[in-house]
């Protein structure tokens, strides 16, 4: 970023390039230019002559005139601060306010093409005998560092524009949890990720084998048959389902074993006219929203038929 705030602005009665000055930014060395630079030299910049003219700027060597004015204040504070930053790979002109609660004024953007190549910030001033000066300039080369010179030592300049993302390197990446217990909880697999080593990126995750469900509201088990009719309704819904048994969910939460005995015989009627012939019998274990029930590894239903 390079910015600076424009102080005095005289008129020399001479042409626009004989007033003011220009914040600039070119692929040469101003130190090894021989002779004045040109217009050609500059790859962007903003060029303020008299304290009522319009602003102007450069963009690849061309001179444009803008419709914005400024109307500068002599040796005001309020002065818009004259800026050049370079912005997600484009080169922007602006007239920043100092109070950064007016919106600034966007004099040009511009692509800035091949991002590996070295741009010098540069400021001068035009005529041959001026008195224009300018105050709180600032030059910063770094856009993750705070402004690093200031022709005003110890005064708060403050930072203008957004902050650009800082680049991250990539690092060695690895997940291991606790145990194999909460691995599988969460739905994981494998304990580590990798299983050996460790995965070189700027952003890792990965994602578990399959979905975690970390609340459980059911307080019992429906057992429902699938290819049996039975004799029998859902009191809450009020409608005929084929539920066997309702088994209340253990208030022991330190395994994941259900055990239930009924304390008596229950005897449900197979809605039947005619004699049923059947090879096996199908059945589900169900939440009491009738949702199936989650199980992992091997779960055993065991119907005693009389």
């Amino acid at each position: 970023m390079l910015r600076a705030q424009p102080w005095t602005l005289v008129d020399n009665n001479g042409a626009d390039m004989s007033n003011g000055f220009t914040l600039a930014l070119m692929e040469q060395s101003p130190t090894s230019l021989t002779r004045p630079i040109q217009s050609y030299d500059i790859v962007a910049g903003v060029h303020i002559a008299r304290p009522t003219d319009v602003a102007r700027y450069y963009t690849y060597g061309s001179y444009y005139v803008s419709s914005y004015q400024p109307n500068w204040t002599q040796q005001s504070p309020d002065n818009a601060h004259v800026t050049l930053r370079i912005n997600n790979g484009s080169i922007e002109g602006l007239l920043v306010s100092p109070d950064n609660n007016t919106p600034p004024v966007v004099l040009f953007t511009m692509p800035i093409g091949d991002a590996a190549r070295d741009l010098y910030p540069v400021i001068f001033f035009h005529g041959d005998s001026t008195n224009t000066s300018v105050r709180r300039l600032v030059s910063n080369t770094d856009p993750f560092q705070h402004p690093a010179s200031s022709n005003e030592a110890g005064e708060d300049t403050g930072d203008l524009g957004a902050v650009p993302v800082p680049y991250h390197r990539p690092t060695n990446n690895f997940i291991d949890f606790s145990g194999e217990s909460l691995a599988t909880f969460l739905g994981f697999q494998q304990q580590r990720y990798p299983l050996i080593g460790a995965t070189l990126a700027r952003e890792f995750g990965i994602v578990a084998e399959t979905s975690f469900e970390g609340l459980d509201f059911s307080d019992a088990f429906i057992i429902e048959l699938q290819n049996l009719p039975l004799d029998s309704y859902d009191g809450h819904t009020g409608q005929r389902q084929n539920d066997l048994a309702i088994v209340p969910k253990s208030n022991d939460n330190s395994t994941a074993s259900v055990l239930y005995a009924p304390p008596f015989a229950m005897f449900i009627d197979i809605k039947n006219k005619d004699t049923l012939y059947l090879r096996n019998i199908r059945a589900r274990i169900l939440n009491t929203d009738r949702s199936p029930v989650r199980t992992l590894g091997l779960a055993s239903l065991t119907l005693m038929v009389s």
